[in-house]
């Protein structure tokens, strides 16, 4: 018989069981000692095991979600320099709320880029109607130029990107419901 790996392998031997009521095999189970953690402390490592693998999987999302945030003021309103008038718009009639949420680039997807956030963003805020406060989600689409470490732009294939620059193209209001 031929065995996967090569003609030196081995067949291990098969393990023999002693008949039932054979008292050799009876006195040696007896002396030998358990391996195994007890009933009650197995059911309870289960349970315990249970509690974390619910509670990691409860809070592994969250981390997630505060990857993509951004700063409104540091990070977006730079990116209103080629509309001036739409960055009025929105700071008159928009009061932030929270911190805006970005895509997140993944190091494998743009090694150059690995933990950047791009646009779209999307920003909770109020929205001043007529000196009424109504919450909204204001989205910030952008468009993004990259550049690859030469100054080059980069088209199609983005994995040799070390650089992203964006210009804001509109926004879009989204009330609350």
């Amino acid at each position: 018989m031929r065995v996967a790996g090569g003609d030196n392998a081995t067949i291990p031997p098969l393990p023999v069981e002693s008949p039932p009521g054979n008292r050799a095999t009876d006195i040696r189970q007896e002396k030998t000692p358990s391996m195994h953690a007890p009933e009650s402390t197995s059911h309870t490592r289960n349970g315990i095991r249970r509690v974390l693998a619910a509670l990691l999987l409860t809070l592994l999302p969250l981390t997630g979600f505060a990857e993509g945030t951004v700063g409104f003021r540091d990070d977006i309103l730079p990116l209103f320099r080629n509309k001036p008038a739409l960055e009025r718009f929105v700071l008159a009639s928009f009061e932030i709320r929270g911190a805006a949420v970005g895509i997140r680039l993944s190091g494998a997807a743009i090694p150059g880029l690995s933990g950047a956030r791009i646009g779209p963003y999307t920003v909770p805020v109020d929205w001043n109607d007529h000196g009424k406060p109504v919450p909204a989600t204001l989205t910030i689409y952008t468009t993004q130029t990259f550049y690859d470490s030469h100054g080059r732009t980069l088209e199609g294939d983005l994995t040799q990107a070390v650089k992203v620059v964006e210009h804001v193209d509109s926004i879009s209001v989204d009330p609350a419901r």
